[in-house]
């Protein structure tokens, strides 16, 4: 080919050629839209979460005034002891869930100016997350009432 050859492209025989391949296109966007829907699957999860968040009561002298000072320090103490085994144990056996399991799904954090605990449960099933959500809510708030004899939740 010289440099003034000119190479003509036919598009209505092009367009012919392709439509005469039509179930092998069908085929592979098929495949191609099958793999592309497994890989989605395979690859995005679906995380379900709840939050509960409990109220802390400032405990209060004989003289009924408020101790303002020991606040901070309680809800400090309070979001440890949800994150330790005995809650998590006593909440795994409610929800009939492995310990791991619990310990792994809840996270507890302060709201910011208040003294309020939030506790968040991310979890893959959703019934899972609300069984943790509400055996470790209902474990917290016994075992902080009963076996620590407080009232202030």
């Amino acid at each position: 080919m010289n440099e003034n050859d000119e190479i003509e492209i036919d598009l209505i025989d092009m367009c012919k050629y392709f439509l005469s391949k039509w179930i092998i296109i069908i085929v592979a966007v098929f495949i191609c839209a099958g793999a592309v829907f497994g890989f989605s699957k395979i690859k995005n999860k679906k995380l379900y979460t709840a939050t509960t968040q409990l109220y802390v009561t400032v405990p209060r002298t004989s003289d009924k005034v408020l101790i303002r000072d020991n606040a901070n320090e309680l809800m400090q103490d309070y979001m440890a002891l949800i994150k330790t085994d005995l809650i998590s144990d006593k909440a795994a056996k409610k929800a009939n869930i492995s310990p791991d399991k619990v310990k792994s799904a809840i996270a507890v954090e302060q709201v910011e100016g208040a003294r309020i605990i939030k506790l968040i449960v991310t979890e893959r099933d959703s019934k899972r997350t609300m069984k943790i959500s509400k055996s470790v809510l209902d474990t917290t708030i016994e075992t902080i009432t009963k076996t620590l004899k407080k009232i202030n939740l």
